[in-house]
């Protein structure tokens, strides 16, 4: 796949809008994971020592179009210690800024234009930049304005996390070495179905987990409670599943749970068979 290359053009100066995903895990107010963060400084570091003037945006949780403070990326801001502007839109800032300086926009989900993909808040967005470099992997799939709307407005880079990732991808799906085990969570089916269509076709084994493992125990005749789950994709599941057994792959699914009264890192847990699931439970990830 041919993509553009930050090495062909000339950074010094130009109003860059970087896209990270900066969407990570949060305990007690410390960051519990740095990975996300970590992984994006490749490119960051690139931009600022090749001159650009770098403005990153990226989301946070799910505020649903609302600003919810406690939804803020104020605090990875403060982590890589520069400047924090709190509304994603503001331009006031960019005719201050020097080549080489680097800010983080307030979080674009507080914005409901952000997930509808809608083109005005995509054109606002774009305004005042040069240039847009892509560089969240994990939310690359999603049609959102600042994945997809965006690049109708300004000329489009992949950041070097973006291709490794797309790389590496590339790389196991051609180039298969059995036996091949795949590990896949995530919230929803409905947004990673083409990759499971893939994954069964070539994987021995497809171990499913998170929100897509509760719809597929929800497909068997499951009780999965309030739990998150796509009921309206047993048909998709099923489908899957019958593409599994024409190539041989193996699809398995959590069938023990962790459980509460509501998804809250404070809720209180217990641990039971998928089989004694109560209406009234909520499936959790993490302890």
């Amino acid at each position: 796949m041919a993509m553009n290359s930050l090495y062909d053009i000339d950074l010094s100066g130009k109003y860059v809008l970087l896209r990270d995903d900066f969407n990570v895990q949060i305990v007690d107010g410390k960051i519990t994971d740095l990975f996300r963060i970590e992984s994006s400084k490749k490119t960051i570091d690139f931009l600022v020592n090749h001159g650009a003037k770098v403005v990153i945006c990226s989301h946070f949780g799910r505020p649903n179009g609302q600003v919810d403070k406690d939804l803020s990326l104020k605090f990875v801001a403060d982590f890589l210690h520069i400047p924090f502007i709190p509304d994603c839109l503001d331009k006031s800032f960019l005719s201050n800024m020097k080549n080489g300086d680097v800010v983080l926009l307030e979080n674009l989900r507080f914005y409901t234009g952000e997930e509808n993909n809608d083109d005005d808040f995509a054109k606002k967005l774009a305004t005042g930049f040069d240039l847009y470099i892509n560089d969240a992997f994990a939310v690359s799939h999603r049609k959102c304005a600042s994945i997809i709307g965006i690049t109708k407005y300004l000329p489009a880079y992949p950041g070097f996390l973006l291709l490794y990732e797309i790389e590496n991808l590339t790389n196991i799906l051609q180039n298969t070495h059995k036996p091949l085990f795949a590990f896949i969570g995530g919230a929803k089916i409905s947004t990673n179905l083409g990759l499971l269509k893939k994954l069964v076709t070539i994987a021995d084994a497809l171990i499913v987990g998170g929100g897509m493992g509760t719809t597929f125990a929800y497909s068997h005749g499951y009780n999965v409670g309030n739990s998150l789950c796509e009921k309206n994709m047993v048909d998709v599941v099923l489908e899957i599943e019958s593409i599994a057994q024409q190539h041989n792959c193996q699809i398995f699914y959590p069938l023990d749970k962790g459980v509460g009264e509501n998804f809250d890192k404070n809720a209180t847990r217990e641990n039971r068979s998928i089989k004694n699931i109560y209406d009234t439970d909520v499936i959790m990830d993490r302890t």
